[in-house]
């Protein structure tokens, strides 16, 4: 192993950060220089279907983005249109990147369907995998009641007056992040709390997520 190690070269960024995904040695040591990939790679830039000025948001608009990426708020127009929204997509896609699954299983709106069943979709997911709805949101929500008993947040189908046809309980976010990352678990658990809070005021901005010490493994 000591021989191994002193044939290869060690491996830092420039500014002294711990980089917890990068290799700590290269064995053939070669020099970092440009290179066109974009024939190979071409990148494609995504403004998740709502790029405006937030100086001139409007007051009632459902942006073209990915269903999966919705904010409660969004769907339940229960907030003013601003950068938070963007701040819980982000949340979804870093939970899809870390873990390799979608936070949200939702079949794409396709055209004909029905935009309410996939917002029910949507919300009974939040529910399940993120923990009840805060009553504001609760309440704003028309159809909760064909999905939960009078009263209380127990599942219900009021069509055939059971818990049968509400989608099968799934692991909360938790549980999913520790059974795919036990290591890292606790650090990206609390981001993503703070990331897909209900309450869009306290979310924290992206300057505030870049600080967040997961970034440089210090958590």
């Amino acid at each position: 192993m000591a021989k191994i190690r002193n044939a290869t070269v060690e491996v830092k960024r420039i500014d002294e950060k711990f980089d917890k995904w990068a290799p700590q040695y290269l064995v053939v040591p070669q020099p970092l220089v440009e290179t066109n990939q974009r024939p190979v790679f071409p990148i494609k830039i995504s403004d998740l279907g709502a790029a405006i000025l937030t100086s001139e948001a409007p007051t009632a608009w459902t942006p073209v983005m990915a269903i999966g990426l919705r904010s409660p708020e969004l769907i339940l127009n229960s907030h003013p249109f601003d950068t938070y929204i963007d701040i819980w997509s982000f949340g979804c896609l870093m939970f899809e990147m870390l873990i390799g699954e979608k936070l949200f299983a939702l079949m794409p709106l396709m055209p004909g369907c029905n935009i309410d069943n996939r917002n029910d979709d949507n919300l009974l997911q939040m529910d399940m995998i993120l923990g009840p709805l805060p009553e504001n949101l609760h309440a704003r929500w028309s159809r909760s009641g064909n999905y939960f008993r009078p009263g209380s947040r127990e599942h219900y189908n009021s069509m055939i007056g059971g818990p049968e046809g509400i989608p099968s309980p799934v692991p909360n976010m938790e549980a999913t992040v520790r059974q795919a990352l036990p290591e890292e678990a606790e650090v990206i658990i609390s981001l993503l709390r703070q990331i897909l809070n209900y309450d869009p005021l306290k979310r924290p901005s992206a300057l505030e997520i870049s600080k967040n010490s997961f970034w440089d493994g210090s958590g």
